[in-house]
């Protein structure tokens, strides 16, 4: 995990290099959240470039209202929601939700144990965008 120092587009924060370990299965959905899906489970649609269309990934969102999505989308299929929110401010998610607190309630505090939606680890992240490669992209570039 991490960009070996002579990484194209590297910054300092994304080091140093470590070995990291992935003890379970995860799913990421194959696109990003488009203004569609936003839009049908929360109502509203954020976007900066709403004319783009249902099928343009959803921008806009900070990450409480990332996690609140997640809780949602796992409420809305009868799955245990992930995180608890607390101190939110009274804008509702995609209105510029802030939060005082989140807390992984699921899965003991572990997130990987959470049965509902959840966001990516940092280590989930980076290894489904370098799909399993030690290369800076997924296509080895």
């Amino acid at each position: 995990m991490g960009s070996p120092e002579d990484e194209t587009g590297r910054v300092t924060r994304e080091g140093p290099r470590r070995r990291v370990q992935i003890t379970q299965g995860f799913w990421l959905q194959e696109t990003e959240v488009t203004q569609g899906q936003w839009n049908a489970l929360m109502g509203n649609n954020p976007s900066h470039f709403p004319s783009c269309g249902d099928d343009c990934p959803v921008q806009g969102l900070n990450w409480w209202e990332a996690l609140a999505y997640c809780n949602a989308l796992s409420a809305g299929q009868g799955l245990q929601e992930c995180y608890e929110l607390t101190g939110c401010s009274g804008s509702a998610p995609g209105e510029g939700m802030e939060c005082a607190e989140a807390r992984v309630t699921a899965g003991q505090g572990n997130p990987a144990r959470c049965e509902g939606y959840r966001l990516p680890t940092e280590a989930e992240w980076e290894h489904a965008y370098r799909a399993g490669t030690n290369t800076a992209l997924y296509n080895a570039g």
